[in-house]
């Protein structure tokens, strides 16, 4: 009897956690491009996909942005939606404070009901780096 009840009580505390979990959400990031220069203002781009029928507006968006240790206020982070191809939409996060330390570090989340929340490590440029030219002379051998 004692084991019937052990294997009850299991039984009913999945069926519990079964119905909790609610409808699955298909929400999920891409990958981030990143613009993080010291001296400059940050500025990440994170693709997301939705399934049929979801939409992310900007006040289903959240952003907390740290450089170094130091988080800055909600009024210096800027977090946008934008459209995508699809069910692709961008999400982009500016901030008005020039990036002061060499890490920085983005709390994403975003979804209305259940928020789907992701953490994003950039290492700052220093100023005055160019990046590399894409284009290559090659000479033909004569």
């Amino acid at each position: 009897m004692n084991k019937f009840n052990r294997i009850s009580a299991t039984v009913l505390a999945g069926m519990a956690l079964y119905g909790a979990s609610g409808a699955s959400h298909g929400l999920g990031y891409g990958r981030p491009t990143s613009r993080a220069i010291l001296g400059e203002t940050l500025s990440v781009t994170v693709p997301i996909h939705l399934e049929a029928g979801e939409d992310v507006g900007n006040e289903c968006v959240a952003a907390d942005v740290y450089f170094g240790d130091d988080k800055l206020s909600s009024a210096e982070v800027q977090a946008a939606v934008m459209p995508g191809g699809g069910s692709n939409r961008v999400i982009k996060v500016v901030t008005r404070k020039f990036v002061n330390e060499p890490v920085v570090t983005l709390y994403l989340a975003a979804g209305c009901g259940a928020k789907i929340t992701r953490k994003f490590v950039a290492f700052a440029d220093p100023p005055g780096t160019s990046l590399p030219s894409v284009g290559l002379n090659v000479e033909e051998p004569a």
